[in-house]
């Protein structure tokens, strides 16, 4: 995910909040791939009570919330840019022109 972020900011300039929830995701999801599950196996108990996976769940809500807030961030930069480049060239805004990298707009 983080080299997908790295490849999108060649080509657009992704607004800097936007970059650092970005990354800010890319490590929450590295820490739940990696960590998280390994890291309440050993408080094995949570495991074995009968509303461990409750307990689970509400450690790991807030993050799903972040994500679901950046993803909304992204698909709406996306839909703008989707919008602005179905108009002709001398259309497209100047906000979206100075997004996109490396372009003839």
């Amino acid at each position: 995910m983080g080299n997908l972020i790295d490849e999108v900011s060649k080509r657009i300039n992704i607004p800097p909040l936007l970059e650092a929830n970005l990354k800010k995701a890319v490590t929450d999801r590295n820490h739940i791939i990696h960590h998280f599950f390994m890291d309440e196996m050993d408080e094995y108990e949570t495991m074995i009570l009968p509303n461990g996976p409750t307990i689970l769940s509400n450690k790991l809500r807030p993050i799903r919330d972040f994500f679901a807030a950046v993803h909304s961030e992204v698909d709406e930069l996306v839909g703008l840019v989707i919008a602005e480049l179905r108009k002709p060239k001398n259309e497209i805004s100047p906000n979206v022109r100075n997004m996109l990298k490396g372009s003839d707009f």
